[in-house]
Protein backbone atom coordinates (compact mmCIF):
# COMPACT_ATOMS: atom_id res chain seq x y z
CA UNK A 1 0.00 0.00 0.00
CA UNK A 2 1.81 3.36 -0.78
CA UNK A 3 2.09 5.61 1.79
CA UNK A 4 -0.27 8.29 1.87
CA UNK A 5 0.67 12.03 0.73
CA UNK A 6 -1.20 13.22 4.00
CA UNK A 7 -0.48 13.67 7.09
CA UNK A 8 -1.39 10.81 10.27
CA UNK A 9 -3.81 12.05 12.69
CA UNK A 10 -4.25 10.24 15.94
CA UNK A 11 -5.50 11.53 19.35
CA UNK A 12 -4.49 10.82 22.89
CA UNK A 13 -8.00 9.71 24.90
CA UNK A 14 -7.84 10.82 28.52
CA UNK A 15 -9.87 9.05 30.64
CA UNK A 16 -10.70 11.55 32.86
CA UNK A 17 -14.76 12.00 33.89
CA UNK A 18 -16.32 15.33 34.62
CA UNK A 19 -17.07 15.98 38.52
CA UNK A 20 -20.08 13.92 39.55
CA UNK A 21 -20.14 11.95 35.89
CA UNK A 22 -21.53 8.64 36.10
CA UNK A 23 -18.52 6.22 35.23
CA UNK A 24 -20.83 3.94 33.14
CA UNK A 25 -21.84 7.13 31.23
CA UNK A 26 -18.43 8.75 30.82
CA UNK A 27 -17.05 5.19 29.16
CA UNK A 28 -20.50 4.78 26.69
CA UNK A 29 -19.56 8.65 25.94
CA UNK A 30 -16.01 7.61 25.05
CA UNK A 31 -16.85 5.39 22.99
CA UNK A 32 -18.91 7.58 20.99
CA UNK A 33 -16.22 9.86 20.66
CA UNK A 34 -13.90 7.10 19.55
CA UNK A 35 -16.51 6.05 16.70
CA UNK A 36 -17.04 9.58 15.79
CA UNK A 37 -13.39 10.27 15.22
CA UNK A 38 -13.08 7.77 13.17
CA UNK A 39 -15.95 8.54 10.88
CA UNK A 40 -14.66 12.03 10.43
CA UNK A 41 -10.60 10.29 9.20
CA UNK A 42 -9.05 10.48 12.43
CA UNK A 43 -6.33 7.23 11.46
CA UNK A 44 -5.53 6.30 15.66
CA UNK A 45 -6.35 6.91 19.61
CA UNK A 46 -4.73 5.93 22.05
CA UNK A 47 -5.13 5.12 25.83
CA UNK A 48 -2.51 5.49 28.49
CA UNK A 49 -2.63 3.10 31.71
CA UNK A 50 -2.90 4.26 35.15
CA UNK A 51 -3.57 2.48 38.36
CA UNK A 52 -5.57 4.11 41.47
CA UNK A 53 -6.66 7.68 40.11
CA UNK A 54 -9.90 8.98 39.85
CA UNK A 55 -8.76 11.25 37.24
CA UNK A 56 -7.72 8.27 34.69
CA UNK A 57 -9.96 5.51 34.34
CA UNK A 58 -7.51 3.48 32.62
CA UNK A 59 -6.31 0.82 34.82
CA UNK A 60 -6.61 -1.97 31.98
CA UNK A 61 -6.23 -0.23 28.18
CA UNK A 62 -6.53 -3.42 26.35
CA UNK A 63 -9.94 -3.99 27.89
CA UNK A 64 -10.70 -0.58 26.55
CA UNK A 65 -9.37 -1.11 22.99
CA UNK A 66 -11.29 -4.33 23.05
CA UNK A 67 -14.54 -2.21 23.88
CA UNK A 68 -13.68 0.34 20.86
CA UNK A 69 -12.35 -2.35 18.77
CA UNK A 70 -16.30 -4.15 18.40
CA UNK A 71 -17.65 -0.47 17.95
CA UNK A 72 -15.19 0.76 14.94
CA UNK A 73 -13.94 -0.91 11.49
CA UNK A 74 -10.79 0.85 10.52
CA UNK A 75 -9.27 3.61 13.85
CA UNK A 76 -5.79 2.38 14.88
CA UNK A 77 -5.82 1.42 18.37
CA UNK A 78 -3.07 1.83 20.51
CA UNK A 79 -1.48 1.88 24.01
CA UNK A 80 0.70 4.26 24.99
CA UNK A 81 1.67 2.82 27.22
CA UNK A 82 0.86 -0.21 29.39
CA UNK A 83 3.24 -0.75 32.05
CA UNK A 84 4.12 -4.27 32.17
CA UNK A 85 6.16 -4.69 35.54
CA UNK A 86 4.29 -7.00 37.55
CA UNK A 87 2.35 -8.69 34.82
CA UNK A 88 2.71 -12.74 33.73
CA UNK A 89 4.74 -12.16 30.12
CA UNK A 90 2.28 -15.05 29.16
CA UNK A 91 -0.96 -13.52 30.00
CA UNK A 92 -0.29 -10.22 28.52
CA UNK A 93 1.35 -11.94 25.16
CA UNK A 94 -1.94 -13.76 24.98
CA UNK A 95 -4.30 -10.97 25.71
CA UNK A 96 -2.24 -8.70 23.07
CA UNK A 97 -2.41 -11.90 20.47
CA UNK A 98 -6.33 -11.84 21.29
CA UNK A 99 -6.59 -8.24 20.88
CA UNK A 100 -4.72 -8.39 18.24
CA UNK A 101 -7.47 -11.37 16.19
CA UNK A 102 -9.89 -8.80 17.68
CA UNK A 103 -9.10 -5.97 15.46
CA UNK A 104 -6.53 -7.51 12.77
CA UNK A 105 -3.69 -4.79 11.79
CA UNK A 106 -5.33 -2.27 13.76
CA UNK A 107 -3.08 -2.24 17.26
CA UNK A 108 -0.20 -0.53 18.29
CA UNK A 109 1.14 -2.10 21.81
CA UNK A 110 3.74 0.78 24.01
CA UNK A 111 4.78 -0.27 27.23
CA UNK A 112 6.38 2.10 30.15
CA UNK A 113 7.87 1.61 33.39
CA UNK A 114 5.77 4.25 34.80
CA UNK A 115 5.32 8.13 35.74
CA UNK A 116 5.58 9.66 39.03
CA UNK A 117 2.56 8.31 40.09
CA UNK A 118 2.68 7.86 44.24
CA UNK A 119 -0.55 5.95 44.69
CA UNK A 120 0.43 3.68 41.74
CA UNK A 121 4.04 3.26 42.56
CA UNK A 122 2.80 2.17 46.80
CA UNK A 123 0.51 0.17 45.36
CA UNK A 124 2.38 -1.90 43.43
CA UNK A 125 5.87 -1.58 45.67
CA UNK A 126 7.17 0.07 42.15
CA UNK A 127 10.39 2.11 42.66
CA UNK A 128 12.07 3.25 39.42
CA UNK A 129 14.73 1.27 39.47
CA UNK A 130 12.52 -2.42 39.64
CA UNK A 131 9.90 -1.33 37.26
CA UNK A 132 12.41 -0.69 34.60
CA UNK A 133 14.22 -3.71 35.57
CA UNK A 134 10.71 -5.39 35.52
CA UNK A 135 9.23 -3.91 32.17
CA UNK A 136 12.61 -4.87 30.52
CA UNK A 137 12.19 -8.28 31.56
CA UNK A 138 8.61 -8.89 31.05
CA UNK A 139 8.47 -6.79 27.45
CA UNK A 140 11.21 -9.25 26.69
CA UNK A 141 9.42 -12.10 27.46
CA UNK A 142 6.12 -11.21 25.93
CA UNK A 143 7.98 -9.90 22.81
CA UNK A 144 9.37 -13.99 22.63
CA UNK A 145 6.13 -15.21 23.27
CA UNK A 146 4.72 -13.22 19.96
CA UNK A 147 7.86 -13.64 17.84
CA UNK A 148 7.41 -16.20 14.71
CA UNK A 149 9.64 -18.83 16.23
CA UNK A 150 7.75 -18.79 19.08
CA UNK A 151 4.34 -18.95 17.47
CA UNK A 152 5.10 -21.74 15.36
CA UNK A 153 6.57 -23.92 17.89
CA UNK A 154 9.65 -24.31 20.04
CA UNK A 155 8.99 -23.00 23.84
CA UNK A 156 6.33 -21.78 25.61
CA UNK A 157 4.05 -19.39 23.02
CA UNK A 158 1.14 -18.19 22.69
CA UNK A 159 -1.45 -20.62 21.08
CA UNK A 160 -3.26 -17.86 19.03
CA UNK A 161 -0.76 -15.55 17.34
CA UNK A 162 -1.57 -12.16 16.68
CA UNK A 163 -3.05 -11.68 13.18
CA UNK A 164 0.12 -9.21 12.69
CA UNK A 165 3.25 -10.02 12.84
CA UNK A 166 5.32 -7.89 13.64
CA UNK A 167 2.62 -6.40 15.88
CA UNK A 168 4.01 -2.91 15.98
CA UNK A 169 5.09 -2.30 19.34
CA UNK A 170 7.20 0.76 21.45
CA UNK A 171 8.35 1.75 24.21
CA UNK A 172 7.87 5.24 26.04
CA UNK A 173 10.74 6.56 28.38
CA UNK A 174 13.40 9.50 28.92
CA UNK A 175 15.98 6.91 30.14
CA UNK A 176 18.85 6.60 27.47
CA UNK A 177 19.57 2.85 28.80
CA UNK A 178 16.16 2.16 28.31
CA UNK A 179 15.78 3.84 24.80
CA UNK A 180 19.30 1.82 24.14
CA UNK A 181 17.31 -1.78 25.02
CA UNK A 182 14.55 -0.73 23.11
CA UNK A 183 16.30 -0.47 19.71
CA UNK A 184 18.03 -3.37 20.35
CA UNK A 185 14.62 -5.62 20.18
CA UNK A 186 13.43 -3.98 16.99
Amino acid sequence: MPASPLPQIGMMLHMQPAANEPIPAFFQQRAALVQEIEQIGVQAVWVTEHHFDPQSLSASPLLLLAHWAARTQRIQLGVAAALPAGRNPSLLAEEIALLSNLAPGRIAIGFAKGGPFEAQKRAFGWGSDAARVQMREVVDAVLDRLHPQSVEGGGEAVLQPPAQLPLPLFVASREPDTLAWAASRG
